[in-house]
């Protein structure tokens, strides 16, 4: 069967879709609500295993175990592939998909110990088992809660967008509960609906604190963190993580002593884990691993001459949904920075910083950087890398502008009248004074670009929560973020109302329109 024959759905009966959700429990509601009404139902659940049950009890043999399918793909029972789709293997989407799922599997390398060979095993079984659930179930459709950053997922996801099938999924807003449901293209859904006032009102204020504070750093010497670093270093501090030794990391201590018992009972080749290390060892590689890339970067960077002209490129850290998958193509830092240095003129250095979560999350940093990455990015010509001590709005007021791949630094530049350039899907896309990698032309037209104003960009965000923005918080860990200040039923309220809105306008005019 050719991809653009897939049959779709009869017009009058639901849309059948997969459902990528995470851990939050509203999706499950929302999900069975769709369901119940007859407006949407899921021929594939892919999503947070605590749900598991309570899904399985609705939608049938349509729930997977996430575990299964992240963890433990061979264990999938067999396929009985017969070829079908076979003809993503020779396309330009197999190797794409293959290159990103095989990086955001260093997830799962707490050891460092997940090979090239056994990852390609993991994909392969994946891909064939998406090609064969295509065929025989032909879904209309693939919504998810947040892009896929899971290879199992993403995988998925990448086989329905080479099908042709619409696919949309929300992305959070980095400065407070908003979401956005966004097509393939990177348009956003627009909201039939108008927000709660006294929500929108809290959007609004959030906004112009937000802006205020920004615009008053482009004429000081202060600087500000997003609330997300703030509570990252805070939970740094030797005391809190004191106290998360004698809580979350006791239990972590019990699952991996439980875990260590049934490896020495299960003669099972586990590819994350081959040589079958015990707690102790897998503590020590972790400490090891931690210990080189603080040495790495140690040695690699310089001091930073201010009176040079340069761009600013803030590491992203890594490994996290905001380089892979969300700058698809422009995932790869490294190749990003090649591309910015042939676009940029000799005379314009480059200024590199890393990300500072990459150490303040060291256990998870640690496996989404080599320390020889920085011995590397000092190849290039015409950069610096700068040291953890120099602060980042330094930088940004000092640089001729900013790139980045999807980062909210571009956002802060734009408040400090500086131009910046985006490779990404960034939430803010469309901001004055931020251009996407794809519109560029040249240095020297891109460097005449008029300077927008602090209330153009102002005005962009407002409108952008208007237009586009439901109150949702996406995930678990927002979800501890917000809770406290966001999260009551008038909140919940309109959180339904505005994901159930969205999704109907991505049912009626991007998934019935292919019904003849």
């Amino acid at each position: 069967m050719n991809k653009s024959n897939m049959p779709v759905s009869d017009k009058n009966s639901p849309v059948k879709y997969c459902f990528f959700m995470t851990g939050n429990e509203p999706w499950l509601e929302l999900a069975r609500e769709l369901h119940n009404t007859g407006v949407a139902t899921p021929v594939l659940w892919l999503g947070d295993d605590r749900h598991y049950e309570g899904a399985k009890s609705t939608f049938g043999d349509s729930v997977v175990r996430m575990l299964d399918f992240v963890h433990r793909p061979v264990d999938i029972p067999k396929i009985n592939y017969l070829g079908e789709y076979s003809e993503f293997f020779a396309t330009k989407d197999y190797l794409d998909a293959k290159d990103i799922c095989l990086k955001m599997m260093d997830r799962l390398d707490l050891n460092g110990t997940f090979s090239r060979i056994d990852r390609e095993v993991y994909f392969h079984k994946l891909l064939i088992w998406a090609l064969k659930f295509f065929y025989e179930k032909k879904p209309d459709a693939v919504l998810m809660i947040e892009k896929p950053h899971s290879h199992a997922q993403y995988l998925i996801f990448r086989v329905a967008r080479y099908l042709g099938l619409p696919t949309a999924h929300f992305k959070d807003c980095a400065l407070m509960p908003v979401n956005f449901l966004q097509k393939e293209d990177g348009s956003f859904v627009k909201r039939a609906q108008n927000i709660d006032p006294s929500l929108l009102a809290r959007f609004e204020s959030t906004v112009n604190e937000y802006v205020d504070t920004l615009k008053e750093l482009s004429c000081s010497k202060s600087s500000f963190s997003p609330h997300y670093m703030v509570r990252q270093r805070n939970d740094a501090r030797l005391g809190n993580r004191i106290k998360k030794i004698f809580s979350v990391e006791t239990l972590y201590v019990l699952r991996y002593a439980a875990s260590d018992i049934k490896l020495l009972l299960d003669k099972k080749y586990r590819a994350t884990n081959p040589y079958r290390f015990f707690f102790v060892s897998r503590y020590l590689v972790k400490r090891s691993r931690q210990r080189n890339l603080y040495n790495a970067i140690a040695s690699s960077i310089h001091e930073v001459n201010f009176n040079n002209d340069y761009y600013y490129f803030p590491l992203h850290y890594e490994p996290e949904r905001t380089t892979n998958p969300d700058g698809e193509a422009y995932h790869d830092q490294f190749k990003v920075l090649v591309l910015l240095r042939r676009f940029l003129p000799s005379n314009i250095d480059i200024v590199v910083k890393e990300h500072p979560s990459q150490f303040l999350m060291a256990d998870r940093g640690s496996r989404g950087r080599s320390p020889l990455f920085y011995q590397l990015v000092n190849n290039i010509g015409g950069i610096t890398l700068a040291g953890p001590e120099v602060d980042s709005f330094d930088l940004m007021r000092n640089s001729e502008g900013v790139a980045t791949i999807t980062g909210s630094v571009a956002l802060e530049a734009s408040l400090l009248g500086k131009p910046a350039i985006v490779f990404g899907q960034a939430w803010y896309a469309g901001c004055p004074n931020v251009v996407s990698w794809s519109e560029v032309e040249s240095y020297d037209t891109f460097s005449k670009c008029a300077v927008a104003s602090v209330d153009d960009v102002r005005n962009f965000l407002v409108r952008l929560i208007s237009n586009y923005g439901v109150p949702m918080i996406n995930n678990c860990g927002q979800l501890n973020m917000y809770k406290e200040c966001w999260y009551d039923d008038s909140f919940v309220s309109s959180q339904h109302d505005g994901m159930r809105g969205l999704i109907e306008s991505f049912i009626d005019s991007e998934v019935k329109k292919r019904v003849n």
